[in-house]
């Protein structure tokens, strides 16, 4: 929103022409992700905006396995991947984008390794400078801020710990509404952005408020905890009704197989009435897998409703219930008007797999 890889482009560009011999690296997450600041930034926009530049530049190479600029008094520019492949990369300035998203070990075994040694200029082989200070490699991080028990976090801190003590360190966290001032962005596309239906106040609060998303420090459950188990390897995909058709004949039909003494619990939280202002029908499918002497709980998937008919979320349900091989069903039906969708369950015409032992609040 900021721009911040159009700047970076252009310090990049700056650097490997003031400063001869330059070897700038941009690590990334996935090499294409590294070649967008080369192939979108540099060769697509600067290059056509200052033909200064394009005199500076002796050739770009942006192909599927390479990314590089290389300028006339032998500075380079060159994208790599965060990972083993990138061994043996050397340079004086590295720019790690989306750091957050770079393993912490390919980070400090891998990448920042890659300023082994300082920029060499040839007039520093004469001997009037051999004295002549050596410069410093540079390190720069760009990211968009995450949880704070990422390891990301702990790094801002310490590079803000750092510049607050007058170290050579600068850091800068920009929220949207330095991109509003400066006429980046509007105020009508933030309220845009932060009315989609997929846009949380957690994922606003990092993504366009520049705010790093923790728990308070006397919170019983911390994120550290929380956030990994929210990541499901196996989740639950219902078939289709021509994929319900094709198998119907088989003996496998289910997309996730149950294990020895699993439980399958359909969870349902009714609600009929329409609009926004209105709750939604939400069906849960949870597996319970023994685990040693306890229990494990998944989440592996889940459907939300608005306005639906009890009819037909009476279908929804018996469907749900057969693909994923339930064992249980638990109904929320307090109100009143949820009675005529638990009846039309029992009612005469149910499938007969439906032979569930109902929970009901």
């Amino acid at each position: 929103m900021l721009g911040k890889s159009f700047l970076i482009s252009i310090y990049c560009c700056c650097r490997a022409i003031l400063y001869p011999e330059s070897k700038i690296i941009v690590g990334a997450g996935s090499r294409g992700q590294a070649k967008l600041l080369i192939s979108q930034k540099i060769e697509k926009e600067l290059m056509s905006m200052s033909p200064m530049l394009r005199k500076e530049i002796k050739e770009i190479r942006c192909g599927a396995n390479e990314a590089r600029v290389v300028f006339w008094n032998g500075s380079t520019i060159e994208a790599v991947v965060s990972g083993d492949n990138s061994r043996g990369y050397r340079g004086n300035v590295l720019i790690c984008d989306e750091f957050r998203l770079i393993d912490k070990d390919v980070l400090d075994k891998i990448m920042r390794p890659m300023l082994a040694s300082p920029r060499m200029p040839k007039f520093m082989f004469k001997d009037e400078y051999k004295n002549y200070p050596q410069e410093e490699n540079k390190e720069l991080y760009l990211t968009s801020a995450w949880y704070k028990e990422h390891y990301a976090y702990e790094k801002f801190k310490s590079f803000t710990k750092n510049m607050c003590l007058g170290k050579d360190t600068f850091v800068c966290d920009l929220p949207y509404t330095v991109a509003v001032e400066n006429g980046l962005l509007t105020k009508e596309r933030v309220e845009a952005i932060k009315s989609e239906d997929d846009m949380n106040p957690v994922s606003f609060a990092m993504e366009m408020q520049g705010l790093w998303w923790g728990e308070n420090q006397k919170s019983f459950f911390k994120s550290a905890d929380v956030n990994p188990c929210r990541t499901l390897r196996k989740p639950f995909y219902p078939p289709t009704d021509i994929e319900y058709v094709s198998n119907k004949d088989k003996r496998k039909k289910s997309s996730l197989p149950k294990q020895d003494g699993e439980i399958r619990i359909l969870g349902v939280d009714i609600a009929v009435a329409s609009g926004k202002a209105n709750d939604n029908s939400v069906f849960a499918l949870l597996r319970i897998l023994p685990n040693g002497g306890e229990y494990q709980r998944q989440l592996v998937h889940m459907e939300t409703y608005n306005g639906m008919k009890p009819e037909d979320q009476a279908i929804r349900i018996k469907q749900l219930f057969e693909d994923f091989e339930g064992d249980y069903i638990a109904l929320d039906r307090s109100g009143i008007h949820q009675c005529p969708l638990y009846k039309k369950l029992y009612s005469e015409n149910k499938p007969k797999t439906v032979k569930a032992k109902f929970y009901l609040k």
